[in-house]
Parts: C-alpha cells; sequence; structure tokens
C-alpha cells in the first residue's frame, strides 16, 4: 500500500468519525431520562462541532479524497489511452 493510499485511507477513517460523532450529537434526545444528567455535556459537544466547523471539515476531507482520487484515476486513464492508441 502506498503513501498516498495509506494517508486518503486515515483522511477517510477521520471523515466518518467526524460525521458519526455529528450525527449521534444531533440526534440525541435530551429530554430522554437516560441522557437528561448529561444535558450539559450534550450542549458543550454541540458548541464545540458548531465553533470547529466540524461538519464543514468532514465535508471538505470527503471532498479532497475524491478529487486526488479522480485526479489519479484521470492520469491512470491517459496512460492506458496513450499506450492503446
Amino acid at each position: 500500500m502506498t503513501n498516498l493510499k495509506l494517508q486518503m485511507e486515515k483522511a477517510i477513517l477521520l471523515a466518518d468519525s467526524l460525521q458519526g460523532l455529528i450525527d449521534l450529537v444531533n440526534h440525541i434526545d435530551i429530554s430522554h431520562p437516560t441522557y437528561a444528567e448529561k444535558e450539559v455535556l450534550f450542549y458543550r459537544l454541540k458548541i464545540l462541532i458548531e465553533e470547529y466547523r466540524l461538519q464543514l471539515l468532514t465535508n471538505e476531507l470527503y471532498r479532497l479524497n475524491r478529487f486526488v482520487s479522480d485526479e489519479r484515476q484521470t492520469v491512470m486513464d491517459e496512460s492506458i489511452s496513450s499506450f492503446l492508441f
């Protein structure tokens, strides 16, 4: 596995983890008795997500990985087409 491929895998895993955290915090019903005592914790997590713009960071990680992957595929396609023609 090349270093670039490894870095792309790490970025995708980080983006997946961040997206999971964002989804969890956004979908938890704080009024539920199980979570009522941790209301301050969830409020702080929501503020942290908004302050550091984690959703934007997650989307950017996905976009960059898609761009690098598409660029690499384009280079491969060009080299194959030049070989065939």
